[in-house]
């Protein structure tokens, strides 16, 4: 049993089953009086303080999380190696290498993954009518600063916010195959025709971004070999060797502009977009009404 007490309405709340049971007087449940929360009367609701409809709340929340928790551990201890890395590198951009620590790791999945269902489950009531919700811009300045901190990996929880990078380039003739912004901090692309991928880029992006000045500078290299050709020079072999110096420098700016967009989706502002998008209403507490 996981018990708490609910002294605004004389009765204790069983996390486990829930059910709740008449207080005694020694403040022990009379078990044999047993009722399924979903079946307590609205004067029983209604006369709950605001201060033990927290208590079920934080409750719920720890109780159900740290239950999942458990069983979501064991299913991976299961997996072999093999299949831990494949199922962590479908989850995240996050490359398992050989010499990661096994239990660690999977800590640290489960954490992650239960961090979200403790959070709705802290959002549940017994009835809509005795939550007031807010929108963003009706909350005070430090419950925004709070909801923001909440939800600062938002924009970011799946693959959607570099999938269209990825569409992006491969329309300019640029396929980022993979690439890791943690710990490996690198990114692996293929390019067809450096010199139509080049002006393809020369004509999509403004000045300011760093891979229009790449793309200008291999074009300026490529016409010099061109119009300084001679038919004793191997000239093959000299723009094979621009493309490979270019290549680098490619990767080396995709991954500048994926680390710079995954900054813009994890800043303030762009959560502030996100929110305000949605529609979302918030609980005082700072935390999404579902």
């Amino acid at each position: 049993m996981n018990l708490v007490r609910l002294d605004s309405v004389g009765s204790i709340f069983d996390i486990s089953d829930n059910q709740v049971y008449p207080q005694l007087v020694d403040g022990l449940p009379d078990l044999r009086m047993g009722v399924d929360m979903y079946d307590v009367d609205t004067e029983w609701i209604s006369s709950l303080s605001d201060e033990d409809k927290g208590k079920i709340l934080k409750q719920k929340a720890e109780y159900y999380s740290n239950q999942y928790a458990k069983a979501y551990k064991e299913y991976l201890k299961t997996l072999e190696t093999e299949e831990l890395k494949d199922w962590v590198e479908s989850k995240s951009n996050y490359t398992m290498n050989s010499s990661d620590d096994r239990e660690i790791l999977i800590d640290d999945i489960v954490y992650d993954e239960t961090l979200e269902l403790k959070y709705a489950i802290s959002d549940y009531n017994l009835t809509d009518k005795q939550i007031k919700v807010y929108k963003f811009d009706e909350l005070d300045k430090q419950t925004k600063e709070k909801v923001i901190e909440n939800y600062r990996y938002i924009n970011v929880e799946d693959t959607f916010w570099y999938d269209c990078i990825k569409e992006e380039f491969d329309e300019l003739g640029l396929e980022i195959k993979e690439f890791n912004l943690d710990r490996g901090n690198y990114a692996k692309i293929y390019i067809d025709n450096l010199e139509e991928t080049s002006k393809n880029i020369i004509e999509e992006f403004g000045d300011s971004v760093l891979i229009k000045q790449t793309a200008k500078n291999y074009i300026n290299e490529y016409e010099k070999i061109q119009a300084n050709f001679k038919e004793d020079e191997d000239i093959e072999r000299e723009l094979e060797i621009l493309d490979e110096q270019y290549e680098k420098e490619y990767s080396e700016d995709i991954l500048s502009y994926l680390r710079s967009s995954y900054d813009w989706e994890i800043s303030d502002e762009a959560i502030t977009e996100t929110i305000e998008a949605n529609d979302y209403d918030f609980t005082t507490d700072g935390k999404i009404y579902r």
